[in-house]
């Protein structure tokens, strides 16, 4: 909806009329799912999408941990370029997994967001 709003790109090209996944998205899909239509619309390998999505991942917790902690631009810099290996090595474990490996993690997931949420304070809105 915001490069939609933005007019930089003619709607057509964001979300093609005719891809193979259209018809399924829902009428307000989050950033995963995006960003997952987006890359097989313009032909993103899977292995690639998982890198650029990590990648903007681990930015995206490096630029929380500038805000939260006394942690400068350029030491968030030096410790992405740390992770870069094994970020990659994520990936690569990621694609060989079999599906019933993938997920196991989902069910700590649900119980830290909950404890999250009953926080005396928290740092930043979800």
């Amino acid at each position: 909806r915001l490069l939609g709003s933005l007019d930089l790109l003619p709607k057509e090209q964001l979300l093609p009329s005719e891809g193979l996944l259209s018809p399924v998205l829902p009428e307000q899909p989050g950033y995963v799912t995006l960003f997952a239509y987006t890359a097989h619309a313009r032909g993103v390998s899977v292995r690639q999408t998982l890198l650029g999505f990590a990648w903007a991942w681990l930015e995206n917790q490096l630029a929380v941990a500038c805000k939260a902690l006394p942690l400068g631009h350029t030491a968030a810099q030096r410790v992405i370029e740390q992770l870069r290996p094994a970020l990659v090595n994520a990936v690569n474990q990621a694609l060989v997994l079999e599906d019933e490996k993938l997920g196991p993690v989902l069910p700590g997931l649900a119980l830290a967001s909950a404890l999250h949420e009953t926080q005396y304070s928290r740092l930043f809105r979800s």
